[in-house]
């Protein structure tokens, strides 16, 4: 799990709060009887980006402070209790976010009526069509690796943060260190939070600028991620798909962030295609045919000279025997090549896949392999 603060920002947060806001008490009655602890905003949901963003809007107060009050210390403060709630994202967050509390059991009050614990948390509304997240489509050979590009398309006013988590089907594998960040959000100085979880069956995410600082995150198309996954050894179509799933204690939805108020993406869910590459035995240099000779001083000079390794390991192992010897394979390729040896299928004429089962792959298979 990864989520911090930036030192920055929180040298200006305490600056900016200790001049502007004191701890907000009320004690005025009104018909609202319960809330959810977080849901600052009173919208019958506890939305992390949303409610943080709606106590950090200087200069007015939480339509329910009592529900602000995250540490439950009975005073709302700005700096504390909107940490508390980014703390939240972690295992050991505030245990309290998300449970139910009833009115009267807080010296704090809301300012507004709402469903306060709903027994299933409200929609966020219709998909925004101004709005796109995409996840990209693509294809790799079996057990090597393919990259999907994660974006947002705004043709809506600017953004100032968003959430998502990103599921895919059984067989694909995801680490956080193949989770990389665009220039897009690398560009975006000190963010309030910048987290991101890998779970079982994906990752999550959830990102908020500064509006301290005045930051969006823009509109047009904003890249957000890639996400290199390694590929099972075997061939068909995985799904690639923005889900809903718990990051930290937080129920995690596609959404994005305008002007403190959220909003549902539409969303345009990806797919990898894992495909048998095809390739001619003993092509060592990937070059889409058999020469005995480069294809053997291709493998020596690997092995012994620091040459490029093959891109197409599969095509390399000219005996198939699932391991990569220099010496033993170049010698396979030179007995085929004057002594009319013969190499395993698919052979040094025709392409095909490798019908053996092995650790190596063809994570880069020559376009002129299969030409007719």
């Amino acid at each position: 799990m990864s989520c911090y603060l930036h030192s920055r920002w929180i040298v200006r947060f305490v600056a900016v709060t200790l001049c502007v806001l004191s701890p907000a008490f009320s004690s005025t009655a009104h018909a609202q009887d319960s809330f959810l602890v977080g849901d600052a905003d009173a919208n019958g949901r506890v939305d992390l980006l949303a409610d943080v963003h709606h106590m950090l809007d200087f200069g007015s107060t939480p339509n329910c402070v009592a529900a602000a009050d995250v540490d439950e210390n009975g005073t709302y403060f700005v700096l504390l209790d909107s940490l508390a709630l980014i703390n939240a994202l972690v295992a050991d967050g505030p245990a309290a976010v998300g449970e139910c509390r009833e009115v009267d059991e807080s010296p704090l009050s809301c300012a507004i009526s709402f469903d306060g614990c709903p027994d299933e948390p409200l929609d966020l509304g219709p998909d925004d069509p101004d709005r796109t997240l995409t996840i990209s489509s693509t294809e790799g050979g079996v057990v090597s690796t393919a990259t999907v590009t994660i974006e947002l398309q705004n043709d809506g006013s600017s953004i100032d943060g968003f959430q998502f988590s990103i599921c895919h089907d059984e067989g694909l594998a995801i680490d956080a260190s193949d989770i990389v960040r665009s220039s897009d959000l690398e560009d975006v100085d000190s963010p309030i939070i910048d987290a991101l979880e890998v779970l079982d069956d994906g990752f999550g995410v959830v990102f908020l600028a500064n509006p301290i600082l005045l930051q969006t995150l823009g509109t047009g198309t904003i890249e957000l991620y890639s996400a290199t996954y390694s590929l099972p050894n075997s061939i068909g179509t995985y799904e690639v798909i923005a889900c809903t799933r718990t990051v930290g204690e937080l129920e995690t939805v596609p959404m994005v962030i305008d002007s403190g108020t959220p909003d549902a993406p539409t969303v345009e869910n990806g797919a990898i295609t894992v495909f048998d590459p095809l390739f001619v035995r003993g092509d060592a240099d990937n070059d889409g045919a058999f020469f005995g000779i480069l294809d053997a001083l291709y493998l020596l000079e690997w092995g012994f000279v620091d040459g490029p390794a093959p891109e197409c390991r599969d095509a390399a192992d000219a005996d198939d025997d699932g391991v990569l010897f220099p010496i033993v394979d170049a010698i396979a390729i030179l007995e085929a090549a004057f002594f009319g040896a013969t190499l395993p299928t698919p052979g040094l004429v025709a392409c095909g896949p490798d019908p053996t089962e092995d650790a190596l792959d063809c994570a880069d298979p020559s376009p002129l392999a299969c030409l007719e």
